[in-house]
């Protein structure tokens, strides 16, 4: 059976960066670097570079801390996460890290 040139480490939700539909993302890590998967049904495949240090990257995926709301939020929930850009109600803790494509 051949074998895939990456290593699966786990799966999350993304956009598609030309329509901004929601789709299915697995990462993954191909030696040292971690990247993000994903395919849209209208604009294919995507493969995104999301870090440079694959130990680095597990550490700070691990690290937790007790949740500090934000001070103030700055949007309406209208149409649910991720379409309603911003720090809404919904949120749960500050922004820490955004990753823009």
């Amino acid at each position: 059976m051949p074998e895939r040139s990456y290593t699966y480490y786990d799966f999350t939700i993304s956009l598609c960066p030309h329509c901004l539909k929601r789709v299915d993302a697995k990462i993954v890590f191909e030696g040292e670097m971690v990247y993000m998967l994903k395919s849209c049904p209208e604009h294919g495949f995507q493969k995104v570079l999301i870090a440079t240090d694959s130990v680095y990257y597990k550490n700070i995926r691990n690290y937790n801390k007790p949740s500090e709301v934000p001070l103030r939020f700055n949007t309406k929930t209208q149409h649910g996460c991720p379409y309603d850009c911003g720090l809404c109600a919904d949120h749960e803790q500050h922004s820490c890290l955004t990753v823009i494509e």
